[in-house]
């Protein structure tokens, strides 16, 4: 029986969760699991825009002269940004991080495994990885192979709901 099998370029030190990051009910894409070689090798990021470009990309008024404050409002377990909070004017907006990725393009905010911070003219992403983090991680895969892996102790390791059956050589959940 064939199955979703994600896949990422890097997590960023810990895979994560189907529902986490889409909010899907997937039952066998439950748990993220950490990757060996994102914590030793992580890619490292930062972007910065200028807050006036965020806020017009999100349409948002932004008054020159009016201080705002950027941040996550929530986290997944495995500690990406699911969710970050705006306030500006005396006004609160939220928006998820994967709308958030999207509108700012994908080779800028390469995950959401991030920190946020502003100046009063820029918003700054540092942030590791590169993908959305769910299943495996194709870094963390050719690192284990290198290592001595089999394709078999790969896939167990980063698809820890399922197993492969003998008889079909699938996974099966």
């Amino acid at each position: 029986m064939p199955i979703k099998t994600y896949y990422h370029s890097r997590c960023g030190g810990h895979t994560e969760s189907a529902k986490a990051v889409w909010n899907t009910s997937e039952k066998n894409h439950k748990v993220g699991v950490p990757c060996p070689y994102c914590r030793k090798f992580p890619l490292n990021w930062q972007i910065k825009i200028k807050a006036a470009e965020l806020f017009n990309l999100l349409k948002i008024p932004h008054f020159e002269r009016k201080p705002f404050k950027i941040g996550v409002l929530k986290k997944t377990p495995s500690g990406r940004v699911n969710e970050i909070s705006i306030e500006a004017d005396n006004k609160k907006f939220a928006i998820n991080s994967e709308d958030l990725r999207n509108l700012l393009g994908y080779t800028n905010v390469k995950s959401t495994r991030f920190e946020i911070s502003n100046t009063p003219e820029e918003v700054i992403f540092d942030g590791t990885g590169a993908g959305h983090g769910v299943g495996m991680c194709q870094w963390g895969a050719q690192f284990l192979a290198k290592k001595g892996k089999t394709y078999r102790e790969i896939l167990a390791h980063y698809y820890p709901s399922y197993k492969i059956s003998s008889n079909t050589q699938s996974l099966l959940p």
